[in-house]
């Protein structure tokens, strides 16, 4: 083969490849879960939780960190600014009753959810 099919076989292969991924990506479902069930073997993992609004902390810089409880724990779910924008004003109240779907972070040694979108904080009631 020459150097140019060579490279325009890599480039289409390449391709397909990104286009397998990001559909991969854009259907994986989250494992839904209990907070108790939350550690450190899931750290990246994408899961659901659903409970209760416990806490709201409302940083300057638009950032909102929930505390949710659903019985079996509590864990600090972390709303960028961008993400919190998006977010029904109804789903960050004490009180509330949320489904948050995030991935498995850890920050100064607690285990929190981050969500990378708005529509990934649905209030239930």
């Amino acid at each position: 083969m020459r150097d140019r099919e060579v490279v325009s076989l890599s480039l289409v292969v390449a391709t397909l490849g990104i286009v397998t991924l990001s559909f991969a990506a854009g259907t994986a479902k989250p494992e839904e879960m209990k907070i108790a069930e939350l550690s450190g073997a899931q750290l990246g993992a994408l899961v659901e939780v659903e409970g209760e609004v416990v806490d709201v902390k409302n940083h300057r810089n638009g950032h909102v960190f929930l505390r949710l409880s659903d019985g079996t724990g509590e864990v600090k779910v972390a709303l960028f600014r961008s993400v919190a924008r998006e977010v029904e004003p109804q789903c960050l109240r004490e009180g509330a009753r949320v489904a948050v779907v995030g991935r498995v972070e850890e920050y100064r040694g607690e285990i929190e959810l981050v969500p990378r979108e708005g529509e990934k904080v649905r209030c239930l009631r």
